[in-house]
């Protein structure tokens, strides 16, 4: 596959890097007030008459770069803003022009190890970035779960050397921007940074499971799982993935119920009456909910603590449609479902008791109903019996008329009582 092929998908979503000032503008992370005053200049210009002035930092390879009027209006006014400002450095990459022309997807294996052993705590930080932009570049689907891993392990490193806040802080003090960023928007970056590092993989869960692709999904919140962030950070991303498909699924659920049981009749004289709603709410189980269950565990994986929740919800669901077909005289069809339920229960759910009770009971009235049936079949089969002896009584009746009528002995007439009996028997 083409680098230009393997970049088309996350171009659109590692916005950070795509979209971000320095990169619009071709300058480094630690340019000057002044550097990127001119050269926003310069690009006006030079736009005006559609001539583009190319810089090793727009890093082309990566994608298509607008440099058009508002393009660079929006990065300098970005680059402006004090709190916006600090965030573009922090996804931008502080290297030489000679070190980011020599740069391409086909060498950043190397170029991240160079940059990795370094001693300066900013080129440690751009390692990090590289590695995270040839995640994305490579590997969108996520199939080499460690390689975005150690990318995140870099990135946790790095933010937690005060080496590098300290050169961090020093290059925005350097650069002479006014209004420059105060103590507590540099702190507010810190304390977020983290956050914004996940980000960009909640991101592609997002996205993948808007598409459908619900194992890509998966992997990407078993990535985040994995890393060293900590635990609230990856819970806040599995939430606004997988929240809205939760909340959703939950709602089905109580939907269904709630329209079965407003036409369900609780006396043993209305089974037929049951029916109805019962058919209707298992049809919609098995053609919507069913399907969207097994959808939402591809996404969140069978142990994740979503899973669990959408399990609990789930078990309850079963439980009530099982309680509603037992209505209906269902036992059989009830059966299954409540075993099923009781699978998804935790093993110190209050509801296990009541389930247990309810499946005893439906696989008692399964096996009764199942032997009242026999019961039937076999009085239906001896009817049947007794209707073909009558049959064969008459024919042996008529026959007998017949051989009586002829000039036959009586004798012929006996065997042929005696052939047809046993014909019978």
């Amino acid at each position: 596959m083409s680098i230009a092929k393997q970049l088309a998908e996350p171009i659109n979503l590692l916005q950070q890097i795509t979209r971000n000032s320095y990169r619009v503008l071709g300058l480094p992370s630690d340019a000057s007030w002044q550097a990127v005053a001119k050269r926003a200049a310069d690009l006006e210009r030079t736009a005006k008459v559609g001539v583009s002035r190319p810089s090793p930092w727009n890093l082309e390879w990566y994608g298509p770069l607008r440099q058009d009027h508002g393009s660079i209006k929006d990065a300098l006014a970005r680059l402006t803003n004090p709190e916006q400002r600090l965030r573009e450095r922090f996804f931008w990459i502080a290297q030489s022009e000679q070190f980011l022309a020599g740069l391409s997807p086909a060498n950043f294996d190397d170029s991240i190890s160079a940059l990795k052993s370094s001693l300066f705590p900013a080129d440690r930080h751009d390692a990090a970035l590289l590695a995270l932009l040839s995640c994305f570049s490579t590997d969108t689907d996520q199939h080499d779960s460690k390689r975005w891993t150690t990318t995140i392990q870099m990135w946790v490193e790095s933010i937690a050397s005060e080496d590098f806040w300290s050169a961090f802080l020093d290059v925005e003090e350097a650069g002479q921007f006014e209004p420059a960023a105060s103590f507590e928007e540099f702190e507010r970056l810190r304390a977020h940074s983290l956050e914004a590092v996940a980000s960009p993989i909640g991101e592609l869960a997002r996205d993948a499971a808007s598409k459908g692709e619900f194992q890509t999904c998966r992997r990407a919140l078993e990535i985040l799982r994995s890393t060293p962030l900590p635990h609230e950070i990856v819970s806040e991303n599995e939430e606004s993935v997988l929240g809205p498909y939760e909340d959703a699924l939950v709602r089905l659920a109580a939907e269904i119920t709630k329209i079965c049981w407003q036409d369900i009749r609780q006396d043993r004289e209305s089974a037929e009456w049951n029916k109805t709603p019962c058919s209707s709410a298992m049809e919609r189980w098995k053609e919507e909910l069913e399907p969207r269950y097994h959808d939402f565990l591809s996404m969140a994986g069978t142990h994740s603590s979503a899973a669990l929740r959408v399990q609990q919800e789930y078990a309850a669901f079963l439980h009530s449609l099982s309680n509603a077909l037992t209505w209906a005289n269902q036992w059989s069809d009830a059966e299954p479902l409540l075993s099923e339920a009781l699978c998804f229960l935790s093993a110190n759910s209050a509801k296990r008791e009541q389930i247990d009770a309810l499946l005893a009971r439906a696989r008692r009235e399964g096996e009764a109903i199942a032997a009242a049936e026999r019961e039937k079949e076999r009085e239906r089969q001896k009817e049947a019996e007794l209707e073909n002896f009558a049959r064969l009584c008459k024919r042996i009746e008529s026959e007998i008329g017949r051989q009586l009528l002829t000039s036959k002995p009586l004798l012929d007439a006996i065997k042929l009582c005696e052939h047809s009996l046993h014909g019978y028997d």
